[in-house]
């Protein structure tokens, strides 16, 4: 599950809180650790444990049906929304890791 070269792991959120794994353990291990969880259906509600890829995505926000032609099933060209959360997501981390470890929440956002 982690990679011992870098210390990351791809896993859900759901599967750290079974593991027990969630931030505010992670952080008891270490305090300056910064965790970024992307849940694609968002961290809390009834769909926060699915896990979807760009297609899908787009797909339920309605992009797909903009595109391709109106005879024609929707057809997504472009992906966008893994790189375009994978940015915000790398930001998350450089401002996390500006920030002191004292005036962090414990709290998951």
């Amino acid at each position: 599950m982690f990679s011992r070269s870098n210390g990351r792991a791809r896993v859900t959120p759901r599967v750290m809180r079974k593991l027990a794994l969630d931030y505010p353990v992670l952080q008891e291990v270490n305090p300056r650790v910064v965790l970024v969880s992307i849940a694609s259906q968002g961290l809390t509600g009834p769909e926060r444990d699915y896990v979807s890829v760009d297609p899908i995505l787009q797909a339920l926000g309605g992009v797909a049906s903009l595109t391709g032609r109106p005879e024609a099933p929707p057809q997504i060209v472009t992906m966008y929304a893994d790189p375009l959360a994978a940015v915000h997501a790398a930001g998350g981390v450089l401002a996390g890791l500006l920030v002191p470890a004292a005036h962090r929440s414990r709290r998951p956002y």
